[in-house]
C-alpha cells in the first residue's frame, strides 16, 4: 500500500498562472503527493489513460475511517477498459476535494480498485485544467 505521507503540498505559481509541482520518485515511477478530502497525502501515479481518479480499497477504508467519505458519497458501479484490453467493474464515489500543489479541485469522480499500488490521477482530475504537462527534466507537473 503506498504510504500516507505528510509532505510539503506548496506548488510554485509561474508568471504565466501555471503551478509546478515536484515529482517524486517512488520504486521507479514519477509520482506526485495529492492530499484527499483535506486528509491523507497518497502519491499518484498521473495516468492520462484513466478516466477517473482511482483510490486503493486500502486507502478508501482510511478515508472512510476518517469520516471523510461516507455512503452517500457512493455513487455506483462502473465497468473500465484497462490498457491491455481487460475489463474491471469498479465502486465509483464522489471525492469532495483534491489538492496537488497550491491547486485544488472539488467534486471529482473517483474508482475503488483492489490493487493496492493502484493510486492513479486519472481524466477526472486533470481535465479540470485548461492544460496540464510534465517536464521530464525537471521532474515537475505542469498545471495551467
Amino acid at each position: 500500500m503506498p504510504q500516507v505521507q505528510r509532505v510539503d503540498q506548496r506548488g510554485d505559481q509561474r508568471a504565466d498562472g501555471a503551478s509546478e509541482i515536484r515529482l517524486r520518485n517512488h520504486d521507479g515511477t514519477l509520482v506526485v503527493p495529492v492530499m484527499i478530502n483535506n486528509t491523507l497525502t497518497v502519491p499518484f501515479t498521473i495516468d492520462s489513460g484513466a478516466s477517473d481518479v482511482s483510490v486503493s480499497a486500502d486507502v478508501m477504508r482510511k478515508l472512510i475511517d476518517s469520516g471523510t467519505v461516507s455512503r452517500a458519497d457512493f455513487l455506483g458501479k462502473q465497468t473500465y477498459r484497462l490498457a491491455d484490453g481487460s475489463a474491471v467493474e469498479s465502486e465509483t464515489f464522489r471525492i469532495h476535494v483534491l489538492r496537488v500543489g497550491d491547486r485544488e479541485v472539488w467534486d471529482v469522480m473517483g474508482s475503488v480498485t483492489n490493487d493496492s499500488e493502484g493510486m492513479l490521477l486519472g481524466q477526472s482530475f486533470l481535465t479540470r485544467f485548461r492544460s496540464w504537462s510534465i517536464d521530464n527534466q525537471r521532474q515537475v507537473l505542469l498545471l495551467k
